[in-house]
């Protein structure tokens, strides 16, 4: 049975005792992904090796792992933030493979526009210095159209980034107490800070692609036809065209996304803090919120995440099927709104890689309570010296006093103006459903309301 190794500073927040068990469980998982210390090139070599064997067959997995050793070239480990950062051996190996796929998934997904793109051609694209051999698209487009979307196989794990990086157990206990820890990877599942001043962008989704694509080299399904629509007029792309005669409500969809893309504003903040953690408030903050309740939940954990499957549609519309079904044109239409958002480059929801481990970084966010079902949110951000967070509290259904606020919620803006990172001195006030920036985050989405806020405060 999985147990808390300090199970009394947990039950001090008044956290229900059959939860407990529930953190432990959650802990053990994250602990599977914690490598202590760097074991040397041959291990990290076999560490990739066993898990290329383990999630994929033998042919991908031998041909990876070759692409992996004529492109390894092991450089100095370096460490630059307080925290559990990507084990950055196991890192290095990984984005070779990252990026093998990538070139794969943008070829695979230029046939599918009906291109006829050359290993040269993509490489040149997506700025890839890989040693690859043009015999070997092929095999890297079967490898991407099957495992693009499940790369939990290249998960490099974290290391604590300096010997006195709190365990996860007491960055999990800090964080639930309204202290949470700056992490550039945070597993323990109830969020947390993130502070990575070199990567921490926030960036309209247009410029996220282009990131994604020629700096960080990372795949996801979906990302080849969007980057192919950012860089190709129409005509120069044949399935679209082909769509404009066949499927004509689908290309009117398509066309339209295009047409966002190009006179998408750029939006590119660096350097900046971002907060998403579950909390559980003291009931002396509580109560000050008890006047204030209503049943409109902001639930603004959807601005904390990386996208990544908001852009699988357009994979789906062009391979064989329905281009008009609906649940493609709802999904071109969620494409769409997400391009009048900001989204967090490194997210605090964020786990490089992979999809299947998600569960570490966001599960536990807002199941957390007290014995009276109480919880809090905190969603923030931070730039240029000051910081910004709102948080969203929720009156458990078993409350019953003071009568009435059972089941409702109350939000909170705080504002610092003399931190980037959510700490000291700062103003409070009721965020209201009359408050001009409950209705700016209605509309322009909690990342850029709250930079507009800060710069504007």
């Amino acid at each position: 049975m999985n147990e808390l190794a300090r199970p009394a500073q947990f039950e001090s927040l008044g956290i229900r005792p059959e939860q407990l068990g529930m953190l432990a469980t959650h802990l053990s998982v994250a602990d599977q992904y914690v490598v202590p210390t760097e074991l040397g090139s041959e291990a990290t070599l076999n560490w990739l090796k066993t898990s290329l064997e383990t999630h994929l067959d033998q042919a991908d997995a031998e041909f990876l792992f070759d692409v992996a050793l004529r492109n390894h070239s092991p450089q100095p480990l370096e460490y630059e933030e307080h925290g559990y950062d990507s084990c950055q051996s196991h890192r290095e190996l990984s984005k070779v493979v990252s990026e093998a796929i990538l070139v794969g998934g943008l070829a695979y997904e230029g046939q599918l526009l009906g291109l006829r793109p050359t290993l040269e051609d993509v490489q040149q694209r997506v700025a890839s210095q890989l040693k690859l051999e043009p015999e070997e698209l092929g095999q890297l487009v079967s490898i991407a159209a099957k495992h693009g979307s499940g790369q939990d196989f290249l998960f490099p794990g974290v290391t604590p980034s300096s010997p006195d990086v709190p365990s996860l157990e007491d960055m999990m206990y800090k964080t639930l107490s309204g202290r949470p820890q700056t992490s550039v990877r945070t597993l323990t599942g109830v969020g947390g800070l993130r502070s990575d001043q070199q990567w921490n962008h926030v960036t309209d989704l247009v410029t996220f692609a282009g990131l994604k694509v020629t700096e960080d080299k990372r795949y996801y399904p979906g990302l080849g036809v969007f980057f192919m629509l950012m860089t190709h007029n129409a005509d120069e792309l044949p399935a679209l065209m082909a769509l404009k005669t066949n499927h004509p409500k689908a290309y009117a969809k398509v066309a339209g996304l295009k047409q966002q893309l190009a006179t998408t504003a750029p939006v590119d903040y660096e350097g900046v803090s971002i907060l998403c953690s579950s909390y559980l408030a003291p009931w002396s903050e509580m109560k000050q919120m008890q006047a204030f309740p209503t049943n409109k939940a902001k639930n603004l954990s959807q601005d904390f995440h990386s996208p990544s499957h908001e852009f699988v549609v357009l994979r789906s519309l062009f391979q064989p099927g329905n281009p008009e079904a609906p649940h493609l044109m709802t999904g071109l239409d969620i494409l769409q709104h997400a391009l009048t958002r900001s989204w967090s480059f490194n997210s605090t929801i964020h786990l490089p890689w992979t999809a299947e481990l998600a569960d570490l970084s966001n599960s536990l966010i807002g199941r957390v309570t007290n014995r009276a079902g109480d919880s809090a949110i905190r969603y923030g951000v931070g730039h240029k010296g000051k910081s910004l967070e709102l948080v969203e509290y929720s009156f458990g259904n078993e409350r019953r006093f003071p009568a009435g606020v059972d089941g409702l919620t109350a939000a909170a803006l705080k504002i610092y103006p003399e931190s980037e990172t959510f700490e000291g001195k700062h103003q409070t006030h009721i965020l209201h459903e009359r408050h001009p920036l409950w209705k700016k985050i209605e509309q322009t989405g909690f990342l850029n309301a709250a930079i507009e806020e800060l710069a504007n405060s």
